[in-house]
């Protein structure tokens, strides 16, 4: 399978065109991202370790040829070179490493879902979070590919290890557009929330984006469970950004059929985006993140190589489409 796969993301590489490896902007029309303008579903992968990783360009670049739209990174993990301290300020050497991923990620026509995680930085208050993000968004003022997610599961985690109250989002988030208006952000809440409270807080917090993080049900990957979901949090008129599905060994994903299942119906359903969310993306300083991934062929490797098949056709008939319209002048 590791052979077959490697032949057919060499095929899509040589067909892809130059507008599919070239994103650069993220916004948002209405309840969908565009990328360039062009409104799209997006499929995110799961990169927590980017900072630490021992080779983001060989990373980025198998993960845009399998088909994967973005990447979910965390600045502050400890898998890597932590981005703030707990004075509000940045390192100087890991805002270099982000910068880089960021360049990358922009060279490989990636979106990027930069996470912060305050409960990773002893010492980190949420007024001192508050300056460390502003402080971030204007040092990555050049990258329009990003999106901020102000705290992740903010109602579980956060400066201290305590929650990050709805108020201290608001007010962090008012002031990121403050900085910069156009910068898409939201916050993300654990599994517990249902979605129609999720999108609740969004609006109330005045977030751009709704992301849900799953319950970790059997049912998790179902058509019906799916649209409740997307319907729920499409409610407030916002991108509803499946961000953390349930992910191996929790209940119904050890195949790579439920990760495929799920992420069509979240397509179907009308969702802006959906994450596959692996494990495997924590800890990368050892191995590249195709040798992670191909190192559990079930569900991990199954499934990036269902998406590199679905790509590799999409191509395969965009590349017949094109040539039945030069033929037709």
């Amino acid at each position: 399978m590791g052979r077959r796969l490697a032949a057919l993301l060499f095929a899509v590489a040589l067909g892809a065109t130059p507008s599919r490896a070239a994103a650069q902007r993220l916004s948002i029309q209405g309840d969908r991202f565009a990328v360039d303008g062009a409104p799209r579903f997006l499929t995110f992968v799961t990169y927590f370790g980017a900072s630490g990783a021992l080779d983001v360009d060989a990373d980025l670049a198998f993960l845009r040829t399998a088909g994967f739209d973005g990447v979910r990174i965390w600045p502050n993990s400890p898998d890597g070179p932590r981005l703030m301290r707990s004075d509000g300020t940045l390192d100087a050497a890991s805002l270099a490493r982000v910068t880089f991923v960021l360049e990358r990620a922009r060279t490989h026509g990636l979106v990027v879902d930069v996470t912060f995680t305050a409960e990773h930085i002893q010492g980190l208050d949420a007024a001192h979070l508050a300056t460390a993000i502003v402080a971030t968004a204007r040092a990555l003022a050049a990258f329009d590919n990003v999106l901020f997610d102000i705290q992740n599961e903010r109602n579980a985690h956060g400066p201290a290890g305590r929650p990050l109250a709805p108020a201290d989002v608001a007010a962090i988030a008012a002031s990121i557009k403050a900085a910069q208006p156009w910068r898409i952000v939201t916050a993300s809440n654990a599994p517990g929330m249902t979605p129609d409270e999720a999108a609740r807080f969004t609006s109330d917090a005045r977030l751009d984006v709704t992301a849900y993080h799953d319950a970790r049900t059997a049912d998790w990957h179902t058509r019906e469970r799916i649209e409740a979901t997307v319907r729920a949090m499409r409610a407030n008129g916002r991108p509803a950004y499946l961000q953390e599905p349930t992910r191996y060994p929790f209940p119904s994903a050890d195949r790579a059929e439920y990760f495929v299942a799920a992420r069509a119906n979240a397509e179907r359903a009308g969702a802006a985006a959906w994450c596959f969310h692996t494990e495997l993306g924590f800890d990368l300083s050892h191995a590249r993140f195709a040798d992670r991934l191909r190192s559990r062929p079930q569900p991990e490797w199954a499934f990036v190589s269902a998406l590199a098949r679905g790509q590799a056709s999409r191509s395969t008939t965009s590349g017949s489409s094109d040539a039945a319209r030069r033929a037709g002048r």
